[in-house]
């Protein structure tokens, strides 16, 4: 997801490929990451489009990338939470904003449709937890935890009403529908 405050070349596209490579982006995504857009221009549903319409939108001149790890010693990891960066569009410097470090294997991270709020699944555990991200900073703040009622939750998905989230738990070979408020917030599973 992409967001754009300032305006500097002729298309999202030429701008995504002075900034990452390819393999540099596919590397993030692989750590568990997301790349999100400094929000408070526009919201962040908005911006899933300006990857297909680059021509619609100006480009960026930062964003914010999300990353999650493992944590655990039994995955043999060495990650310690989700980071929050800020990453300079023109320089491609990224600066280090927060980290949540309470958290156990945050593997796989999702935003919902509006950008406002980011889920994370807890790999090894039966966890799922959102956050609402603040529009300025990038930074997150836990709204709640819910029970995916299996075990070991490996992905998630926000449907395209934003009113549920689905998560697939891998070692229960369980799919888990949770209802996701207006706040952001988790209900319990519901199917």
């Amino acid at each position: 997801m992409l967001k754009k405050s300032e305006t500097q070349s002729n298309s999202t596209e030429q701008a995504w490929d002075r900034r990452w490579s390819r393999r540099e982006f596919s590397h993030i995504l692989a750590m568990g990451g997301l790349v999100a857009p400094l929000l408070g221009v526009r919201s962040a549903a908005a911006q899933t489009a300006e990857v297909d319409r680059p021509e619609d939108k100006a480009p960026v001149d930062a964003y914010f990338a999300y990353v999650g790890a493992r944590t655990t010693k039994e995955r043999n990891a060495r990650g310690n939470g989700i980071n929050v960066y800020r990453v300079d569009a023109k320089t491609g410097v990224w600066s280090h904003v927060q980290l949540v470090d309470d958290l156990v294997n945050p593997s796989f991270l999702a935003f919902d449709r509006t950008g406002e709020f980011l889920y994370t699944i807890h790999g090894d555990l039966s966890d799922i937890t959102s956050f609402s991200i603040n529009g300025e900073t990038g930074e997150l703040t836990q709204i709640n935890r819910q029970s995916t009622e299996g075990k070991n939750p490996v992905h998630l998905a926000i449907d395209p009403s934003n009113r549920f989230v689905v998560v697939a738990n891998h070692i229960t070979s369980t799919i888990a529908l949770l209802t996701r408020e207006a706040d952001g917030s988790l209900g319990p599973v519901i199917d």
